[in-house]
């Protein structure tokens, strides 16, 4: 997503076949793209350099533009043309305009570099204006880069240097002039390796900046002209700049928003679903609920027979306990009634004796041949008899 609103990857070279590079002071061409042109001239690319000012207001101009020559011969792309405007004097117009259209053209340059609109200093801004207007009308084939120098711009390209780093440094060393007023090359220098903060380590340093297409801005509805308000026209081409990136910002934040809603469709989905599992769970807990307290009330219904169980085992122990001590009564009153029983079998036992002798005597009797003594008793025989079955039975009843 961030790679919508900054490169992410370097380029090796900004693609053209020949190169024209506007600067507003000399300088500029070194400290904005310097890299770039090294980089054109290994190719082989053919590169112009046009420096608009001869940079007056602050140093001499013949030394200033001395300085740009000698950083050229650095670089290796011949030497810088100057137009000699004065410090400043950079106006956005027709005239500056059509004679920026016609050195493209004549030059047969498809890849113009200029500062981007976002600088500070007046000559910069204008000749960004001038740039873009030149290249918007020259439409289809050329390509404006915009580079940065007093302000940092939004880029689309950021060019990997880390190739062309010493000479570009050695360049800046040979603006001497400008560099007692200010370390414009140390400045220059950590905006350069700034701007590997999104690029791979391996790269120490790049140049950024705004590759626009003719043919996009040809098709831009709006005209420009020389007799077009100035701040109007800055204003309308900032838009025009910020237009496309804030199309990117719109891109990224709907892409990141619909991510973010397709996330919360699928959170809102889990949740629904951790829902009916939840209400199944609550289902499965209060069944289990339920069944707990059929078992709760059947455990309570156990209780309670256990209870009278043990009511009732209480009672059979008490009633075994008693039948014990009856039992134990019985036993004694047993031993009493065996030992009368056994004292009565002797007494019977005894009477037996002596009614067996009375019979013995009685039958000597009976059986006797002596008339005199049997006659009175044969009366008395059937009677005797009777008394003897009777005693008899008697016995039988009382050993029973």
């Amino acid at each position: 997503m961030e790679a919508l609103l900054i490169p992410y990857s370097p380029v090796a070279i900004l693609p053209a076949r020949r190169v024209l590079v506007l600067a507003p002071h000399p300088d500029d061409e070194v400290f904005g793209c310097g890299g770039a042109i090294a980089a054109h001239v290994k190719a082989g690319i053919p590169v112009q350099v046009v420096i608009l000012t001869d940079g007056g207001l602050f140093g001499d101009t013949a030394l200033r533009l001395d300085e740009s020559k000698t950083a050229a011969g650095i670089l290796g792309y011949g030497k810088p043309e100057c137009w000699s405007l004065p410090d400043r004097g950079v106006v956005f117009g027709e005239p500056l305009i059509q004679r920026v259209m016609q050195t493209v053209q004549e030059g047969g340059f498809d890849l113009v570099y200029a500062p981007s609109l976002r600088e500070i200093h007046p000559d910069h801004v204008q000749l960004a204006q001038v740039a873009l207007e030149a290249v918007r009308r020259l439409g289809d084939g050329f390509h404006l880069a915009q580079y940065e120098v007093g302000a940092p711009l939004w880029p689309n390209r950021l060019l990997d240097i880390t190739p062309f780093l010493s000479i570009k440094l050695e360049a800046m060393r040979c603006f001497a002039s400008q560099l007692e007023r200010q370390s414009y090359d140390l400045q220059i220098g950590a905006l350069n390796r700034y701007r590997s903060y999104t690029l791979p380590k391996s790269v120490e340093a790049a140049e950024a900046f705004r590759l626009l297409a003719g043919a996009d801005l040809a098709h831009s509805s709006m005209v420009f002209s020389g007799d077009v308000n100035a701040d109007d026209l800055r204003q309308q081409m900032t838009m025009m700049w910020v237009y496309p990136e804030v199309q990117k910002q719109v891109v990224f934040y709907r892409e990141t928003l619909a991510a973010t809603a397709d996330e919360l469709a699928r959170n809102i989905e889990a949740l629904a679903q951790r829902d009916v599992e939840l209400a199944r769970t609550t289902e499965a807990l209060a069944q289990k609920g339920v069944e707990l307290a059929r078992t709760t009330e059947a455990l309570a219904q156990k209780g309670v027979e256990l209870a009278e169980t043990r009511g009732l085992v209480l009672q059979l122990q008490a009633e075994a306990s008693r039948l014990k001590a009856e039992a134990a009564g019985w036993r004694d009153d047993s031993a009493m009634w065996q030992r009368g029983a056994e004292k009565l079998q002797i007494e019977v036992r005894n009477w037996q004796g002596r009614a067996d002798a009375h019979f013995a005597t009685i039958e000597e009797i009976l059986s006797s041949r002596s008339w005199r003594i049997t006659k009175p008793l044969r009366a008395l025989s059937a009677s005797a008899m009777l008394i003897r079955e009777r005693l008899a039975s008697i016995f039988a009843r009382k050993k029973a």
